[in-house]
């Protein structure tokens, strides 16, 4: 196993294990959105529209923005990023989702909708970029998607994720 992966590998497992308290972290609350409370999946569709038509980062945007909406218990989202202009996007309609974005680039633009339980995306850059463009969208439960590393192809990178137990690994490395 060479050096790089060695070391992806030991922060893959480090950041997995280090529980990020971020997000809404509730003890011994029973809380049940609104939405779902009367059992109404229209509303829900409705607050989701709204969400993704009013959130929409504009392009002459000059700074740092990060829009989170979390519909459910134990959502988790945690961003470490370093940019000149940055949008990012985050719906979490479920329990116990976690999102983690760790990039360095001039310009970031990311959107992150996780629907369902026990999803997990993490992204994690390795370089400095001129541009970082996400879109991921994870419908089901038990989903795993990690993106490690950056190259020119992950710069524009969108993923629809549909189904339960599934794990996802995109390796961005350069060949030495």
């Amino acid at each position: 196993m060479k050096l790089s992966n060695r070391i992806y590998l030991i922060a893959l497992i480090a950041l997995s294990s280090v529980g990020f308290a971020v997000g809404q972290t509730y003890k011994n609350v029973e809380i049940t959105p609104r939405a779902l409370a009367g059992g109404s999946a229209d509303q829900l569709a409705l607050y989701t529209s709204q969400f993704l038509r009013n959130n929409t980062p504009s392009a002459n945007s000059v700074s740092n923005e990060i829009f989170i909406r979390q519909v459910g218990n134990n959502n988790q989202f945690t961003s470490e990023i370093r940019s000149a202009r940055s949008n990012v996007s985050a719906f979490q309609q479920g329990n116990n989702n976690e999102a983690y974005v760790s990039l360095e680039s001039v310009i970031v633009d990311e959107f992150i909708l996780q629907r369902g339980n026990n999803n997990v995306f993490y992204d994690i850059g390795s370089d400095l970029k001129l541009f970082h463009n996400g879109q991921i969208i994870q419908s089901g439960s038990n989903q795993r998607l990690l993106f490690l590393g950056n190259n020119s192809l992950s710069d524009r990178i969108k993923v629809n994720m549909r189904g339960n137990n599934q794990t996802v690994i995109v390796r961005n490395v350069k060949r030495q």
